[in-house]
C-alpha cells in the first residue's frame, strides 16, 4: 500500500488492509489497539508533508505504562491512549486526544520529547512535517512542537493505534515551520498519573509506586537503564514502601528531591530519602542517593535500594541496532585502584567466587561497579566510603534478576538514624571497555561446569542439543532441571529427558534476545514415553502478569514419537514467557524438535488442563518411588531420601530428617489461595516443616517443652497453636485456613483459632531461578532444579498421606 503525500488525494494500492477505507480524498482507519504503520514515498531532502487529521473516535485504553523497566521495558513502545502517530525513520511521533499531548519516540531512546497540544475528537487539525538538512520538525495548526535530527533520507509512515481517525493529504505550503520550542532544566510533571520529572521535554525518571525510582536514564536521548528503591530495607520488617510526603526542594539546573516513606505494616519503620540529580556537559546525568533510616529493627545488613539494570532484557543504543544485543554482559568491580573484577552476567544462576575477598566487597573504603556490555553507555554504581558505625559496604549481584544489592553492614544493630548512600550515573562505553581490558576474571567455583540452554527463539526448531559454560556471559536460558540425551533424538540424536516426577523449565522471548511471542502461538512438540507411568504436559506462564496455563501433550500409553499441537491465545504483547516440559509421572518423557510460530488465523485455540474442583493434592504412601497425585492436578511428588516401610499393614513414608523431603510437580491449582484445608497423617520425632513456600510462608511444627505445635509464619504474620502433637506417635493434623484466620486440629480437636492475614502463594517464583521459592514438604531442598541445596531444617516423621484441598 502506498500513501501518496503531497497530492490532493491519498492513492491506496490493492492491497489495503481492510481497516483502511478510502472516504472522499482521504482515509479513516479503525485502530486495533496495536501500532498499524504503512509506508509513504521516501522523502527527499527539503521535502514536507501535509495532511488534514480528525479524530473520529478516541482511543480508550488508559495507558500499559510499566512501572518495572528492566523486566518489560519494550513494552514501552505500546502505550495506551493515542490514536494515530507519522514514523520518520527511526523515529516516530505519537498524537493523543485522551493525554493531550505529542510523544517523540525511538528505539535507541524511548521516549525523547512529550509537548503538550490540544488535539480534539471531531475537529480538523493540520499536522505539517519537514526534514530540512538532518533536521526534522513537526507541528498542529501552525504551533510548532517537536524537532529533532535525522539520518539519511527517512521513510515517512503513517500508523493508527486506537480509536478511529482520518488523513486527508493536502499539497505542502512550502511554509516554513519554526523551531520548536524546547523547556529548560529539570521540573516535575504529572504525567500519565504518575508523578514524573523532566529534563527539559525529555522524561527523566518517576517516583513510582512502592517508593522507587523508576525508568531512570542516565544520559540524555538514550533509553533508561536503571530502576532503585528510594529506601534502605532489612526485607523482614524494614522496608518503607508508602510516600508519606515528598518535596522539590531544588529544580531546574540541578534536581533536589526529598521523600518521607513508611513501611505499611509498621509504621515506625519509616525513612528520608534525599535525592539531588545533575547532568554534565556531554549528558550524563548523575543521582546522588541518601536515605536517612529510622527503624527498631535489630538487623544489621541493610540494601540500599536493590538497583537493577536494563541488563538482558528489553534493547537500548548498542553496537548493533538492527539486532537484539545484551546492554550489560559483566559486572565490573573496581577496588578503589586495588584491583578490578570481571564477573559474566546470565539469566542462569548466582555466581559463588573463588576471588578474595570477593569481587563485590568494598570494605569500608567503598568502590564502584560498572555494567559493561554491547550498550554505548556503561551504567555505574558508586558507594562511597563508609560511616563508622558501618563496618563494611559490600555488592552481591541476584542474576536472576541483574539487581545489584548494595548492603551495608552495621557493627552492632541500630540505635537511631542511619544513613546510607549510592550514586548512579554512567560512562562512555569506550572508558568501560578500557577498563575492562584491565580487569581479572573473577573466577567462579565450577569453572568449566556447563549446563543446557533453550536456543531455538521464535519460528525457529529446538533440538534440545545446545550446551553453555555456565560462568560466561550469554543470552539464553537455561534447562532447568532435566538433561540432554544424547542417544535418543527424533530429527538427530539429542533431546530433553526427563525421568519423572519432574519438569524442566526455561524462558523464550525478547528478554533473552528471542522475536517476541505473537498474539496467538501454534506449539509443536515431539514426545516419546516409556514406562508404565507418564504423564507429559508443558506449563506456560506470563511474566508480567502470572497466568499460567498447563497443556496435555500426547497419549502416555502410545511407544514411539508422538507429534503433539497446541495453539495457545492468552500471549500477546508478553515480553517472555516460562515454558515447562512436565512429567508429573513416574516413568520417561523425552521432548524433541519444539517449535513455537504464529497460529493460522482459523485455528481453534486448545484447552489447558483444568484443575480439580475441590482437591488439590492428594498423596498417599503406596509407592516406594514417587507420590502419585490422586487429585487429578499432575502434582506428584518426587521423594529425595525416603524410605518406605508398612507396620499394621499400612505403608507409610519414612522421612529421616536433614536431607530428606517431598518435592511436588507445581500447577496453578497449588497457590493456596485460602480458603483450603491441609491434611497430614503422620508420626512425628522432631520439629521442622510440613510445607515450605520459603519466602512465602512456612506451616512448623515447632517444640513446645515435650510436646509439638504446630506454626504458621509469613513474613510477619506468626500464628501458633496450642502444643498438641506428641512425638513418637500417629496422628491426624488438620490446618484449615482462611483469609483472616487459621484453626489447627489434631484428631478431630481443635486447638486454637488464630487471627492471621493468610496470603495465597506465587508458585510460579521458583522459575524465576532461586530453588527456595518453589514449595517443598517436610523439607527444603532443590528438588530437580540444580540449586545448591539448604538442608537447614528437615522433618523426621512417618508418613501415610498428604492432602490438599479448597475450602474448609
Amino acid at each position: 500500500m502506498l500513501l501518496l503525500l503531497g497530492l490532493a488525494t491519498l492513492t491506496l494500492a490493492p492491497e489495503v488492509p481492510p481497516t483502511w477505507v478510502r472516504v472522499g480524498k482521504g482515509v479513516e482507519v479503525q485502530g486495533t489497539g496495536r501500532w498499524d504503520w504503512h509506508p509513504a514515498p521516501a522523502m527527499a531532502k527539503a521535502t514536507a508533508a501535509e495532511l488534514d487529521f480528525r479524530i473520529e473516535e478516541p482511543a480508550t485504553q488508559t495507558d500499559g505504562q510499566e512501572l518495572v523497566a528492566f523486566a518489560k521495558y519494550s513494552g514501552m513502545g505500546n502505550l495506551g491512549g493515542y490514536e494515530a502517530g507519522l514514523r520518520v525513520g527511526e523515529h516516530r511521533v505519537w498524537l493523543s486526544s485522551k493525554w493531550g499531548e505529542a510523544v517523540l519516540w525511538s528505539r535507541k531512546g524511548g521516549i525523547l520529547q512529550v509537548v503538550a497540544c490540544a488535539l480534539k475528537p471531531k475537529v480538523h487539525h493540520r499536522l505539517r512535517l519537514t526534514t530540512r538538512g538532518g533536521q526534522a520538525r513537526f507541528g498542529i495548526d501552525g504551533k510548532p512542537l517537536l524537532a529533532w535530527t535525522t539520518k539519511g533520507e527517512p521513510r515517512l509512515e503513517l500508523g493508527v493505534k486506537e480509536g478511529k481517525v482520518r488523513f486527508t493529504a493536502r499539497r505542502p505550503t512550502g511554509q516554513e515551520i519554526e523551531s520548536a520550542p524546547w523547556a529548560t532544566g529539570f521540573r516535575e510533571v504529572p504525567w500519565h498519573g504518575q508523578i514524573w520529572f523532566f529534563d527539559g521535554n525529555e522524561p527523566l525518571f518517576t517516583l513510582a509506586p512502592g517508593n522507587r525510582l523508576d525508568h531512570m536514564k542516565l544520559r540524555s536521548g538514550h533509553r533508561p537503564m536503571l530502576y532503585a528503591g528510594n529506601f534502605a530495607t532489612d526485607w523482614a520488617t524494614c522496608t518503607p514502601s508508602k510516600v508519606e510526603s515528598y518535596k522539590v526542594l531544588k529544580s531546574g539546573s540541578t534536581l533536589h528531591l526529598q521523600v518521607l516513606a513508611s513501611d505499611p505494616a509498621n509504621r515506625s519503620s519509616k525513612c528520608v530519602s534525599d535525592l539531588q540529580v545533575s547532568k554534565d556537559a556531554r549528558g550524563f546525568y548523575t543521582y546522588d542517593h541518601r536515605v536517612l533510616t529510622t527503624s527498631q529493627s535489630k538487623a544489621l545488613e541493610w540494601d540500599h535500594g536493590d538497583p537493577a539494570f536494563l541488563g538482558a532484557v528489553g534493547d537500548s543504543e548498542t553496537l548493533n541496532n538492527d539486532a537484539y544485543e545484551p546492554p550489560v554482559e559483566w559486572f565490573l568491580y573496581d577496588l578503589g585502584g586495588r584491583r578490578v573484577l570481571k564477573t559474566p552476567l546470565n539469566h542462569n544462576g548466582h555466581y559463588v567466587s573463588n576471588a578474595f575477598p570477593g569481587a563485590g566487597y568494598y570494605g569500608q573504603q567503598g568502590g564502584r561497579m560498572v555494567a559493561f556490555g554491547k550498550a554505548l553507555i556503561a551504567p555505574v554504581l558508586q558507594v562511597p566510603p563508609v560511616a563508622p558505625e558501618f563496618k563494611q559496604v559490600r555488592l552481591d549481584t541476584c542474576f536472576w534478576a541483574y539487581d545489584e544489592h548494595v548492603l551495608y553492614t552495621l557493627g552492632q544493630p541500630p540505635n537511631g538514624p542511619f544513613e546510607t548512600r549510592a550514586i548512579y550515573t554512567a560512562i562512555p562505553r569506550t572508558e568501560a571497555e578500557r577498563l575492562f581490558q584491565t580487569a581479572i576474571f573473577n573466577e567462579p567455583i565450577g569453572i568449566d561446569r556447563k549446563v543446557p540452554v533453550y536456543s531455538a527463539g521464535i519460528g525457529h526448531t529446538e533440538t534440545f542439543s545446545k550446551e553453555v559454560v555456565l560462568a560466561s556471559p550469554h543470552r539464553e536460558f537455561r534447562l532447568w532441571a532435566g538433561k540432554l540425551d544424547k542417544t535418543v533424538g527424533r530429527s538427530d540424536k539429542s533431546s530433553l529427558r526427563i525421568d519423572g516426577p519432574s519438569e524442566a523449565g526455561t524462558g523464550i522471548g525478547i528478554s533473552n534476545y528471542m522475536s517476541p511471542w505473537p498474539e496467538r502461538a501454534l506449539i509443536t512438540c515431539w514426545v516419546r514415553c516409556e514406562g508404565d507411568q507418564t504423564a507429559p504436559s508443558i506449563g506456560i506462564r506470563r511474566t508480567d502478569t502470572g497466568e499460567t496455563r498447563i497443556y496435555l501433550l500426547g497419549d502416555p500409553k502410545v511407544r514411539g514419537w508422538q507429534k503433539a499441537e497446541i495453539v495457545a491465545d492468552f500471549l500477546a504483547n508478553v515480553p517472555i514467557a516460562m515454558v515447562t516440559f512436565r512429567n508429573a509421572g513416574a516413568g520417561t518423557v523425552w521432548f524433541d524438535d519444539f517449535k513455537i510460530q504464529p497460529a493460522p488465523p482459523n485455528a481453534v485455540a486448545t484447552k489447558p488442563h483444568r484443575p480439580a474442583a475441590s482437591a488439590v493434592l492428594s498423596w498417599t504412601a503406596e509407592d516406594a518411588a514417587f507420590a502419585e497425585d490422586a487429585s487429578g492436578n499432575g502434582h506428584a511428588g518426587k521423594l529425595f531420601n525416603v524410605k518406605h516401610a508398612q507396620e499394621d499393614g499400612l505403608e507409610f513414608w519414612s522421612f529421616g530428617g536433614r536431607d530428606s523431603y517431598a518435592w511436588p510437580l507445581p500447577s496453578p491449582a497449588l497457590d493456596m489461595a485460602p480458603p483450603y484445608t491441609l491434611d497430614f497423617d503422620l508420626r512425628p520425632h522432631s520439629e521442622g516443616p510440613l510445607i515450605a513456600y520459603y519466602f512465602q510462608f512456612h506451616f512448623d511444627l515447632v517444640r513446645k517443652g515435650d510436646r509439638l505445635a504446630i506454626e504458621y509464619r509469613n513474613g510477619r504474620e506468626v500464628a501458633t497453636s496450642e502444643p498438641a502433637v506428641t512425638p513418637g506417635k500417629w496422628q491426624k493434623i488438620r490446618i484449615v485456613a482462611l483469609p483472616d484466620s487459621i484453626e489447627f486440629f489434631v484428631d478431630g480437636k481443635s486447638y486454637g483459632r488464630r487471627a492471621a492475614q493468610v496470603k495465597a502463594a506465587d508458585w510460579t517464583l521458583y522459575q524465576s531461578g532461586s530453588w527456595h521459592r518453589h514449595p517443598t514438604f517436610f523439607g527444603n531442598g532443590p528438588g530437580d532444579l540444580q540449586y545448591p541445596p539448604d538442608f537447614a531444617a528437615c522433618l523426621k516423621a512417618d508418613v501415610r498421606s498428604v492432602r490438599i484441598a479448597r475450602g474448609r
